[in-house]
């Protein structure tokens, strides 16, 4: 997934699709961009705190 913050550097990282999916629903009410694709690269860094977009 690819988050964007206004002027801010776009940041990439992996998690698995349904927590993608949770926490891009939650901040594009705060006016984030999130885009989720299937390409995962070596080297991704994990979601910080992905456990609280879990079930």
């Amino acid at each position: 997934m690819t988050i964007s913050f206004l002027d801010h550097p776009a940041l990439q990282y992996r998690a698995p699709l349904h927590i993608a999916e949770r926490f891009a629903e939650a901040v594009r009410r705060a006016g984030v961009e999130v885009r989720i694709d299937a390409k995962l690269y070596d080297g991704l860094r994990p979601l910080p705190c992905a456990r609280l977009w879990t079930s």
